[in-house]
């Protein structure tokens, strides 16, 4: 997934994209699609922070965009 950070103008349809908010604290800087919900760098270091086991799976890690 592209980073959705900044706004986007699609010529195409003349629509502005504006960025998603992260679904756990609203931000809208560095917000990323993870694990089917979109969420910020902030929030994805804190994740890893608390459950440092949640990317990984037999000692491989998983991609971080699915």
């Amino acid at each position: 997934m592209s980073n959705l950070s900044q706004a986007k103008f699609s010529k195409a349809n003349d629509v502005i994209v504006f960025p998603r908010p992260c679904t756990l604290c609203e931000s809208k800087n560095n917000v990323t699609q993870q694990l089917g919900i979109w969420v910020c760098s902030t929030c994805i270091g804190n994740i890893q922070q608390t459950n440092p086991n949640l990317f990984h799976v037999d000692n491989k890690s998983l991609p971080i965009n699915l």
